[in-house]
């Protein structure tokens, strides 16, 4: 733990809040949008079709296609839209906010997911994805929270922060078959204060979206809870094989 704060105040340090940009690191202007130099914010896949119009992810085929997994499983969620392409760009950009101590990225995530929520429609709660709790004590921090609590004000909804909460240590997703973190990630999620989401609709926020097993194990404890509707919104998801019907 103390090795971890260590790095996360060298990290800071060497690169301080919107002086260096976001994906590659190399100096911008204090006033660069989305804290992206120029040639980062040109480079990345923001969103356009074709997507998925289940989950939103980006499919390998036309306009309409469902992805392998919408299509093999369909989500239990109502609607998905995932702002960028999971390029390695993007990527960077991921992975120095989750585990370099940068929390003050959300800033300009959120910023970037926030052109993309025009197409989620009406709603009326902020819900981020959690995380175990021993695990966002190690972190420092909930990426997602602090996701959620930037679209918040961007949006000006409320968030509702430790209502639906992660009851048990998974295992990382990274690597696992579609088939295999459905099972990983099944009863991991319960909800207090249920009585809060009766007849509300959810904007739930995740930073990268996959398969959707995550935010449809999410999605269903939040359902029998009574909300009517749940819109996922995620910064990323990669570029998808559209589903065969064959």
């Amino acid at each position: 733990m103390k090795k971890r704060l260590i790095r996360n105040s060298i990290f800071e340090v060497l690169f301080p809040e919107n002086l260096y940009c976001i994906s590659c690191s190399k100096p911008i202007k204090k006033e660069e949008k989305y804290s992206l130099c120029d040639s980062c914010r040109e480079g990345i896949l923001y969103r356009r079709p074709p997507t998925c119009p289940r989950c939103g992810s980006f499919v390998e085929g036309k306009t309409g296609d469902l992805c392998k997994n919408c299509g093999a499983h369909e989500p239990v969620f109502d609607k998905g839209l995932a702002c960028l392409v999971y390029t390695d760009g993007v990527k960077s950009i991921i992975y120095k906010y989750k585990y370099g101590g940068n929390a003050w990225m959300s800033r300009p995530m959120a910023e970037i997911m926030d052109g993309a929520l025009v197409e989620a429609g009406g709603f009326d709660l902020i819900v981020p994805v959690p995380m175990f709790r021993a695990k966002e004590k190690l972190r420092g921090f909930c990426q997602t929270t602090l996701l959620a609590e930037e679209i918040g004000r961007l949006r000006d909804k409320p968030v509702l922060k430790r209502k639906l909460i992660r009851t048990k240590m998974t295992r990382p997703m990274s690597g696992l078959s579609a088939e295999e973190r459905r099972t990983n990630i099944r009863e991991a999620f319960a909800v207090v204060d249920g009585e809060m989401f009766i007849g509300k609709r959810i904007l739930l926020i995740d930073d990268l979206v996959t398969t959707g097993s995550t935010a449809n194990a999410c999605a269903k404890v939040l359902i029998n809870e009574g909300a009517t509707k749940i819109i996922l919104a995620a910064f990323a998801s990669p570029m998808m094989e559209k589903f065969d019907n064959v």
